[in-house]
């Protein structure tokens, strides 16, 4: 990286990182990019559980890219875009990522 723009870096990350950004992340339901945001279980339910409740009721599993194989990746992508679009339930956020290795 150039030095020159290590200045305009560290404003990003700082503006991106600020609890206005944050904030915003949390209301609008998407998943905040820092563990301590406290989401509204009311505005909702499934990102309050992901934020709040998921690191005591699972155990995670390191996988990289190459785990997925190659014939499902196109349908996983399209399948976990579900879960970043507005009123959308677990159940269908979960069904179709099942659905995405069936043939």
């Amino acid at each position: 990286m150039d030095r020159k723009n290590l200045d305009l870096v560290r404003k990003f990350v700082q503006y991106m990182f600020s609890p206005k950004v944050i904030g915003e992340q949390v209301a609008t339901g998407m998943i905040p990019t820092v563990k301590s945001a406290q989401v509204d279980p009311n505005a909702s339910p499934l990102l309050e559980q992901a934020s709040n409740q998921l690191d005591q009721r699972v155990t995670y599993l390191n996988t990289n890219d190459i785990s997925v194989p190659g014939n499902v990746q196109q349908k996983l992508i399209r399948s976990a875009s579900i879960a970043y679009t507005p009123g959308q339930d677990s159940t269908k956020i979960c069904q179709a990522l099942e659905g995405a290795y069936k043939q």
